[in-house]
């Protein structure tokens, strides 16, 4: 993920959010890389029940921001994570739903993106998100599914190695290349700063 200075000048409790039509999202989801296999991805309704892990911590800053961006879902009267446009006073964001993998044979759903959100709904007594679902009849997962309560809250982001059970780094591109920098779309463009790291 691309590491960013701009929380520092932006606070997320003053931008307004609003809701963007599932058209909208679907849409900007086409034109993005996406690798050839069979599967469809549609915006749904998911129960958190059937959602499952493969990253075994969050960092306490992105945890801290999910939960953010729940309060401005509830103080807006959206629900989270619907598709939504993050307004500041210069620049929007366009907020994707967490990605998760319908794969029919497990009979759940993995999350790709989106770790911290789900954990940060959890936290707050969620039953169900909007995610941005990824259905196939098959596919090799980059890690072991893991449970929630396997999940560690962490002060620092970790080696992939450390996060990941019997990491197989071949296979860590997901289906579908998500956002810019894994949670955002920019409008226009802030300049980042190009500090790679390996948050899930």
């Amino acid at each position: 993920m691309i590491q960013n200075r701009f929380y520092d000048t932006h606070d997320m409790q003053h931008a307004e959010l609003r809701p963007i039509a599932t058209e909208t999202i679907l849409a900007l989801t086409a034109t993005l890389p996406q690798r050839a296999a069979s599967w469809t991805y549609a915006l749904e309704r998911t129960s958190l029940d059937g959602i499952q892990p493969m990253c075994t911590s969050v960092t306490r800053r992105r945890f801290e921001r999910a939960q953010q961006l729940l309060i401005s879902y509830e103080r807006s009267g959206a629900e989270p994570f619907w598709p939504v446009e993050l307004h500041y006073k210069d620049c929007i964001q366009t907020v994707f739903p967490p990605v998760v993998l319908r794969i029919s044979s497990l009979g759940h759903a993995v999350v790709l993106d989106g770790t911290h959100r789900v954990y940060a709904a959890m936290h707050r007594a969620a039953t169900t998100i909007h995610a941005l679902v990824i259905t196939t009849e098959f596919a090799e997962l980059p890690a072991e599914i893991v449970s929630w309560s396997d999940v560690r809250l962490v002060e620092r982001n970790e080696r992939m190695v450390e996060k990941f059970v019997n990491l197989r780094r071949d296979l860590m591109g997901t289906p579908l290349t998500v956002t810019l920098n894994g949670e955002w779309l920019w409008r226009p463009l802030e300049p980042l700063h190009e500090e790679h790291s390996d948050e899930c």
